[in-house]
């Protein structure tokens, strides 16, 4: 279809021996630590159709196998301080065929590095447990991103909104899929998974400039909380953070 449909697949395994978890919430505090370990396991078949070159559709098929252990380090092990009712699904070791399919807008020149255009996507993914159900859910992801050039692409300023949302309050999900903030591409000031629930919100801006060829440098500003009801998703209570970095 001149280049506007491909298709592929993927696999892979992996062992993450000492994830965090600090129980659920913005107000979790870090002296809460504890670690869990799980394996997955993973094949998936995909797509993506771009009819005009602004409007791009994705979706796929996925199987995952999760299987959590006891968690490694010196940090308390997570069933060691925690119950099913502080960490939901604990134990859990679910099935999910994974169904997943996305749409929106992209004016951007190119998806992996851009000084300028715009991303307004959504994605509806669908987690069906096969082994009895008990941890089925659904989850909408939507994502926001506009780049505004300044001086002939000289200095740029990014805005970017996210969410994830589960679309069902009364759903079971084990807290290792719960949507969660912090991390390099979140907020960049807290450690990886560090709030976790069922909704998360963030927003990120950066003023960006290219002091050599090969190199940028952002100022950046990063505010987001999660939440156990899609109603708690405002502005209050909010984490924050702000820095400068450097992208080669």
């Amino acid at each position: 279809m001149g280049r506007r449909l491909s298709f592929g697949a993927k696999a892979g395994w992996r062992d993450a021996t000492q994830v965090r978890y600090y129980g659920l919430g913005i107000q979790s505090q870090p002296d809460d630590i504890s670690r869990f370990r799980f394996k997955e396991t993973y094949g998936d078949a995909h797509f993506a159709l771009k009819p005009v070159s602004w409007f791009p559709i994705r979706g796929g098929v996925r199987y995952e196998i999760w299987d959590t252990k006891e968690g490694k380090g010196s940090d308390p092990s997570i069933e060691t301080i925690y119950t099913p009712q502080t960490a939901p699904g604990l134990g859990a070791d679910p099935h999910y065929v994974h169904s997943y399919l996305g749409a929106g807008f992209d004016t951007r020149p190119s998806p992996g590095y851009t000084r300028k255009g715009g991303l307004y996507y959504a994605t509806l993914h669908d987690y069906n447990d096969t082994h009895g159900g008990t941890y089925s859910f659904q989850r909408l992801d939507v994502d926001l991103i506009q780049h505004i050039p300044l001086l002939r692409d000289n200095w740029v300023l990014v805005g970017r909104a996210s969410g994830q949302t589960t679309l069902n309050d009364n759903d079971l999900i084990p807290y290792f899929m719960m949507p969660s903030l912090g991390s390099g591409s979140t907020l960049r000031a807290y450690s990886s998974y560090r709030f976790r629930d069922r909704h998360s919100l963030l927003f990120n801006a950066e003023f960006r400039w290219i002091p050599a060829i090969g190199l940028d440098m952002a100022l950046f500003y990063d505010a987001g909380k999660v939440a156990a009801r899609r109603d708690q998703l405002d502005f209050k209570g909010m984490k924050s953070d702000v820095g400068i970095g450097a992208r080669f």
